[in-house]
């Protein structure tokens, strides 16, 4: 059920350079034997017993930092749990890889390295049974440093505590708080147009014609978009996912290379700007998000066992809303005006003539929308086409609704 995504991939990248420091190690130690005369099978038995623990506890204080990212709750944590998981399979991988396959492979294929120079191998056994000031260059400056430090355990606590407690502090005062996500320059960008009101369809094409011919003049001008699409709604409330009930069309547009334009933010409110003087619509911009969609920032939800309180709440929510001030792309889920046409079956007196509502939901379909058939793709598309049919156009009115006939098993009723 796992994915390769960003985190997989970030987590790949970053056990790179981990899951080798154990191979490397049994390796160079079977080295050092096979240069002292030991023979190969003997050499990588001894590393890999040598080895053994170093590496296991190597490898466990590793996945015990990453661990606990496995209990994150909540979205986020459903986003990060691919880390840990990542990690642990394939630091366990590279366990086993160093305790098991490079012993034996090395004992078939092993011989030894560059490690019979005299003076490496004099620095190498210094390690063991010799004298560690024997050890010169970078290493023995390290040795020497660490030797003065092991000295003074109290006063390195000491330190390390004050220095732990330092970061929290110069966090607390000069951070810029948690960003899970940066801010970065996105590709894409969707404009939502919100209008309210009783529409027609030729209406909603008309006003997002309005604002596609802004976003056409743009490019002309800067020529900042790869592409551009735009899409009317045919009607209110029917787009799901998190999009207002008013929402009556939408333009997509693709940006150029960020670095061949301006950012994305200017772009955007210069749209709006040049949109504002076409009335009845409103301009929304949504860039392309870089994590897991949350939403806007602000989210608040109105309850009430009586939901004839609740519209009033939320005008009164969006008046205080505008008084405060700084609030930009305020929506609110609140039905649009409209006409709404209710039919009720009379389910009883239908199943007296083998009738049902899924029947009679057909014969109104067939004066409104059209009822769905099928589809089927022409030999010259990739696309497929709805097969609908509907009555004539002359037939198609509220009036026809007081003139269905309903064909059943006892005839036409």
């Amino acid at each position: 059920g796992l994915t390769v995504n960003i985190v997989v991939l970030f987590a790949l990248i970053l056990a790179v350079g981990m899951l080798v420091d154990g191979a490397i190690v049994v390796t160079e130690y079977a080295d050092r034997k096979m240069s002292e005369g030991r023979p190969k099978r003997e050499a990588y038995a001894l590393a890999a017993k040598r080895m053994a623990w170093p590496i296991i506890a190597a490898t466990a204080t590793t996945l015990a930092a990453f661990l606990p990212l496995m209990f994150w709750p909540g979205v986020v944590g459903e986003f990060m749990k691919y880390l840990p998981i990542t990690l642990i399979a394939t630091l366990s991988a590279s366990l086993m890889m160093a305790l098991i396959f490079v012993p034996t492979l090395g004992s078939v294929f092993g011989k030894p390295g560059g490690t019979a120079d005299p003076k490496t191998m004099k620095a190498l056994a210094a390690g063991e049974s010799g004298d560690l000031k024997d050890v010169g260059g970078f290493t023995g400056t390290y040795l020497n440093a660490l030797s003065f430090i092991l000295r003074h355990p109290a006063k390195v606590l000491l330190f390390a505590v004050m220095l732990l407690v330092g970061v929290q502090m110069a966090y607390a005062t000069f951070g810029r708080g948690v960003e899970f996500f940066p801010d970065v320059e996105p590709q894409n960008a969707v404009l939502q147009l919100h209008a309210r009101g009783n529409l027609s369809v030729e209406e909603r094409d008309e006003l997002v014609r309005q604002v596609e011919s802004v976003v056409l003049a743009m490019q002309r001008e800067y020529g900042e978009f790869h592409a551009i699409s735009a899409q009317s709604m045919a009607s209110s409330g029917t787009q799901g996912g998190d999009e207002a009930e008013d929402v009556i069309g939408k333009i997509t547009v693709e940006f150029t290379d960020w670095f061949s334009r301006r950012p994305a933010d200017e772009i955007l409110t210069e749209i709006r700007e040049r949109s504002a003087i076409f009335a009845g619509v409103f301009v929304e911009a949504r860039k392309e998000e870089s994590g897991p969609p949350v939403g806007k920032p602000v989210q608040i939800e109105v309850a009430s066992a009586q939901p004839s309180l609740i519209e009033p709440a939320v005008q009164r929510i969006g008046q205080a809303m505008t008084e405060i001030g700084g609030f930009v792309d305020v929506e609110d889920g609140t039905q649009i005006p409209g006409i709404e046409w209710e039919l009720a079956v009379d389910r009883a007196q239908a199943a007296k003539f083998d009738a049902d509502v899924s029947l009679i939901g057909s014969y109104v379909r067939m004066l409104t929308n059209g009822m769905d058939l099928g589809d089927y793709r022409p030999d010259d598309s990739t696309e497929e086409i709805d097969i609908v049919v509907r009555l004539p156009e002359q037939y198609r009115n509220i009036e026809q609704l007081d003139l269905i006939r309903i064909q059943t098993s006892a005839g036409l009723i």
